[in-house]
């Protein structure tokens, strides 16, 4: 019943995204949108650990896109839209009324997938997949990646000035 909320609150802040105009009402939705997806990964998966890790990442990313576009956008006046308001509110209200009157059967399925996930998947096959990644044969492309990785961050950080552009130091 959840993954169902879940999936329809998604949508609803999919369609609400297409009419935002503000960037930062955008990464407020982006950011709702990401907690809507780690919620529901972490409601099917047997551990949480991927979804607090895919949340704080992307968590990351967007307070360095917030500094930047605040310090683009420092004078835009941030309003919210008629239509905005009445889209959300049609929305929630259709959420509303499709858990009051639905079949209580519907929303078993996703109750007989968990039951058959808890059952046939156990935290020791889950382990295994995680060891696999890490293994003898795949040391060497996992290290290049991160030093290919660290050799990018450094030649990005050199390439970029910071004497101009909206980051630039206010001394």
């Amino acid at each position: 019943m959840m993954t169902i909320i879940f999936c329809f609150l998604s949508f609803s802040l999919s369609l609400i995204f297409i009419f935002m105009s503000h960037p930062l009402a955008m990464g407020l939705s982006l950011l709702l949108q990401t907690l809507l997806l780690s919620m529901s990964a972490g409601l099917l998966l047997p551990t949480f650990w991927f979804s607090y890790i895919l949340f704080l990442v992307f968590l990351g990313g967007m307070l360095v896109l917030f500094i930047y576009v605040a310090s683009l956008a420092s004078n835009e006046m941030f309003t919210i839209s008629t239509n905005l308001s009445l889209i959300m509110l049609v929305s929630l209200l259709c959420l509303f009324m499709i858990l009051l009157f639905s079949d209580s059967l519907m929303f078993n399925y996703p109750n007989i997938f968990m039951d058959f996930l808890t059952t046939h998947m156990n935290l020791n096959i889950i382990n295994t997949f995680i060891f696999k990644m890490y293994n003898f044969m795949n040391y060497i492309l996992t290290l290049m990646m991160i030093i290919y990785l660290l050799l990018a961050l450094v030649i990005v950080a050199n390439i970029v000035t910071v004497y101009e552009g909206p980051l630039r130091p206010l001394t």
